[in-house]
């Protein structure tokens, strides 16, 4: 108000302007203008000084309340999370990956450019809630679920009259469990999920494994049929080239010891069969520990189904250099006859790009199912990794050659490129 009140006083000039003038005008007059008119305006710029010291006690009351309240409210709150448990006590986890790729397919009479999902590590969203209980004992639950549109283990050359691209939109289960565990007693799991033995022929340091492992003849162009020159069809990539590891994910009862020395154990009981035999089993050990910078990785496992038997490991080993070294073996008896695999893989990580590590790898698999049929395959992948994306950019290229009795085939080869992005 004593703002508003000086500018009426002086026709509409600032306050500011108004001492201005007053201040010359006082230095200028000296003692010729010592008279009443002097004196008045004296008055009248002591009344203004006032007013302007309470226009300025009231602003500085002002910014004392405020600054009392922003005290009061203390630091800003975190926006609220997007997604929480229904449960106070019960933390959850949502995360998940989106794996598109480019896979150009050939069997040697015929080629296609296919739009897939890689198998590899197919798309999927999963959930994870866990809560702490005494003792040092936690429950949780995992739900995890496999979406995959036209997937690069599906897709295939138009045999048979089929249509040549599949089209078709899977959505499975990949775990649906609920386990307890304590660092003192273990973990004890039940519900669909991985058994002890899944992953025994997969240990991999050499950063590829997104594209490239011995699990590929199962994954890329797995559908695609040896041909012979005539354009006859014989046995499917995954026919022969098998990596047979284990016992993959089924329902199954499952306890994982604590780890010890870098040591652990694990076993899984799935349901009893028909005929009254105790359902499939298996058995794993896994190791995992840095070793005076070299990181190690190994498992071996035993699954055991009725008359069928299994039994393989594999270990890889990546040194401070970045040079990894990645062997696998694993053989499966079914009664009529026996399968088995062998895998080495050379890797080499590279720090050349700022958004992230570069991974070179090339593979070499050897492989014969139980009807006798074997063949090899070599692979060379490349992935770079993208920090900041949360993303893996990859390229591959991969040859399978088939040992079939009888039949001259060609050989099957696959090239693609692709991303990995996960949440």
């Amino acid at each position: 108000m004593g703002f508003v009140r000086n500018r009426r006083r002086f026709g509409g000039k600032s306050l500011a302007a108004a001492l201005l003038g007053t201040t010359l005008l006082v230095g200028l007059a000296g003692p010729a203008l010592a008279d009443s008119h002097l004196e008045s305006e004296n008055a009248e710029l002591r009344s203004m000084v006032e007013d302007l010291m309470q226009e300025v006690q009231i602003l500085k009351n002002m910014v004392v309340e405020q600054g009392n309240k922003m005290a009061e409210m203390g630091e800003p709150a975190e926006p609220a999370k997007m997604v929480e448990s229904g449960k106070d006590k019960v933390s959850l986890k949502v995360y998940g990956q989106v794996n598109r790729m480019l896979l150009l397919a050939s069997d040697g009479n015929e080629s296609r450019l296919f739009n897939a999902d890689n198998d590899m590590s197919s798309t999927r969203v999963g959930f994870k809630g866990e809560a702490k209980m005494d003792g040092g004992w936690s429950a949780g639950t995992t739900v995890e679920v496999q979406m995959e549109s036209n997937s690069s283990a599906k897709v295939h050359l138009g045999d048979d009259g089929d249509d040549i691209n599949t089209g078709k939109e899977s959505f499975s289960e990949r775990k649906l469990e609920l386990w307890v565990k304590s660092k003192a007693a273990g973990k004890f799991s039940i519900g669909q999920g991985s058994t002890a033995s899944d992953g025994v022929a997969e240990a991999d340091l050499s950063g590829t494994g997104v594209i490239s492992g011995s699990g590929s003849g199962g994954a890329l162009g797995a559908d695609v049929r040896f041909v012979d020159s005539d354009g006859n069809s014989h046995s499917k990539v995954d026919g022969i080239f098998d990596n047979l590891d284990g016992h993959s994910r089924k329902d199954r009862l499952r306890y994982d010891s604590p780890s010890i020395g870098g040591f652990q154990v694990s076993t899984s009981l799935q349901s009893g069969r028909d005929d009254g035999d105790s359902g499939p089993w298996d058995v794993a050990v896994r190791y995992g520990r840095d070793l005076d910078g070299f990181e190690v990785e190994a498992i071996a496992a035993q699954w055991v189904n009725g008359d069928d038997t299994g039994l393989g490991g594999s270990a890889s080993v990546l040194a401070p250099s970045g040079t990894s070294f990645t062997v696998a073996y694993a053989t499966e008896e079914d009664g009529d006859g026996s399968a088995r695999m062998t895998y080495a893989k050379l890797g080499q990580k590279l720090d050349i790009n700022p958004a992230g590590s570069t991974a070179l790898s090339i593979g070499f698999m050897n492989a014969e199912n139980a009807d006798g049929d074997g063949g090899s395959a070599v692979d060379v992948a490349v992935v770079q990794k993208a920090k900041s994306l949360g993303a893996e950019f990859y390229g591959v290229y991969g040859l399978y050659e088939a040992d079939i009795a009888g039949a001259a085939t060609n050989d099957v080869t696959v090239a693609g490129v692709g991303a990995r992005i996960k949440f």
